[in-house]
């Protein structure tokens, strides 16, 4: 499995119950240009817009308890200090005993799909108000 996801294009990162990255994928450094022991030890939500924390922890918290997976869009920071939009993907983690014992997340870059769409909305709201 190391293999496969040492060779995704999309990130793959596991965390712990408090989501502290305990593994990050090589393909976090070509979208948010750090390397994997870069994000080692650190919370997910060091990386995740400030206005999107909050909701960011809760829906974490939300996961491990319901266990449910769950798709989120989100903005997360590039080391250079831009913003990338990411579609996540987050299942539960559990353990032999069925308890749980982190996430596994997946996630990729939709800067360029965001951009059309809010580019789209705003062709359509200027149209809507021209007449």
């Amino acid at each position: 499995l190391r293999m496969i996801t040492d060779n995704m294009h999309d990130m793959v990162s596991q965390t712990d119950l408090n989501h502290v990255i305990r593994y990050a994928s090589p393909s976090h450094r070509p979208i948010l240009g750090y390397t994997p022991d870069q994000m080692l030890g650190r919370p997910l939500t060091d990386f995740v817009h400030p206005d999107e924390v909050d909701a960011a922890r809760f829906t974490l918290q939300g996961l491990i308890a319901e266990r449910e997976p769950e798709r989120h869009r989100l903005r997360f920071r590039h080391a250079d200090g831009h913003w990338v939009w990411v579609e996540v993907i987050a299942n539960t983690l559990s353990d032999e005993k069925n308890q749980p014992t982190g996430l596994i997340v997946s996630a990729r870059d939709i800067s360029s799909t965001k951009e059309a769409e809010d580019a789209l909305n705003e062709a359509h709201h200027e149209l809507a108000h021209a007449y």
